[in-house]
């Protein structure tokens, strides 16, 4: 939950310990303002005239406001100094770099909107988790540190370990250290237990990444239809910028976008400009509900599964939303066909919903001698009707 107001988050889960939170919603009243929380849940008609085309005014880009700094107490006691934003009507929200503190609890580190982004949280009892947060919760990656000495590193979601991690000191006179998956905020070493949570995370995990990669071809095959029709070839949303040749200076911005891929993954790049429509459309068929002979699509658990490229050139864990791989193959290709697409997620966001697809990988295959003769004969039998 989170208070509309202050945007505060109740203590359902935005401020729990590492195994889920403790205590309730307070009757629905945030705990710092008192506002109300919000769920984080006949005859034949005559002809009509054309209305004239009327061009819409060209949409500025609004100015985001400007970042201010400060100091504030809140109604409860609780204190923030650092940077924040005016909005326009006139309330203020945390945003930026700061500390805030409430009683023995305190964070320092990046605000978004008014909630946690990144950054290191102090809970009531002593416990500090230094990590990423999604709506005022521990999500993505992040280290928990109990005040025993018990400490965790890995994937959160919700508030909740979940996905693979590290634990040490977790058995009593050993000092030794677990790497495994958790569901939910619950870890079972054993064999089988791993085994149960490793598939129940990739059911979960690979759903997400599936269907956000085939969305990514269905929309980079539309994009490419639309330029197309403008006589122009390369997609650019989905290819990463490729080096100019030598001694052509090349633009900055392209220059800067594709460092800041190759941190995530390193090349050679494809040229999409190259890339033949028809194929990408009958490759893009492959994986709709429809389809007789579905592709195959494969969400990398590590980069030894790569198909063609060198799995070393993936930077980052696989199973961890930054830099995750999937590939989209077409077993049966033939001449002419698209055989592969490997995409890789570029986004720093530990959330699928804001993955930023890049094709990393990607063969389609020549026709075959046959092939090109029986289109020549088609050619010269359309030139001869002619």
């Amino acid at each position: 939950c989170f208070c509309s107001s202050c945007s505060w988050g109740c203590c359902c889960g935005s401020f729990g310990e590492a195994s889920g939170a403790s205590g309730g919603h307070n009757g629905g009243v945030c705990n710092r303002c008192g506002i109300t929380l919000l769920s984080v849940m006949g005859k034949k008609a005559a002809a009509v005239e054309p209305e004239p085309v009327v061009e819409e005014p060209v949409k500025r880009p609004e100015t985001p406001p400007k970042q201010l700094e400060g100091d504030f107490i809140f109604p409860d006691g609780s204190e923030y100094s650092g940077q924040y934003i005016e909005k326009k009507d006139g309330s203020v929200s945390m945003h930026g770099q700061g500390h805030f503190r409430s009683g023995p609890e305190n964070f320092r580190g990046t605000f978004e909107q008014g909630l946690f982004k990144h950054g290191t949280y102090k809970t009531c009892n002593g416990a500090i988790y230094s990590g990423n947060f999604l709506n005022n919760r521990y999500n993505g990656s992040g280290e928990y540190t109990w005040p025993d000495g018990r400490i965790y590193r890995g994937m959160w979601k919700d508030g909740k370990m979940h996905g693979r991690g590290h634990y040490d000191n977790f058995s009593i006179g050993i000092d030794r250290q677990i790497a495994g998956f958790s569901i939910g905020g619950r870890f079972q070493s054993s064999a089988d237990g791993q085994q149960e949570a490793l598939e129940a995370y990739l059911a979960e995990y690979g759903a997400e990444y599936k269907g956000s990669s085939i969305a990514a071809l269905n929309d980079l095959v539309t994009k490419a239809e639309a330029i197309a029709a403008k006589g122009a070839s390369a997609v650019k949303d989905y290819a990463v910028p490729l080096a100019p040749p030598q001694g052509e200076v090349e633009d900055a911005g392209l220059q800067a976008e594709r460092a800041v891929i190759e941190e995530v993954v390193t090349g050679p790049f494809p040229d999409l400009a190259a890339a033949n429509l028809a194929a990408l459309q009958k490759f893009a068929a492959l994986f709709t509900e429809e389809a007789e002979d579905p592709g195959t699509v494969k969400v990398l658990q590590n980069g030894g599964e790569c198909t063609r490229i060198n799995g070393e050139r993936l930077k980052f864990e696989q199973l961890g939303h930054i830099g995750q791989g999937v590939e989209l193959l077409n077993p049966t290709a033939d001449g002419g066909e698209v055989k592969i697409m490997l995409l890789v997620n570029v986004s720093r966001e530990y959330d699928v919903k804001k993955a930023d697809w890049r094709v990393i990988d990607y063969e389609e295959l020549p026709l075959s001698e046959e092939q090109r003769e029986a289109l020549q004969a088609e050619d010269k039998k359309g030139k001869k009707g002619k």
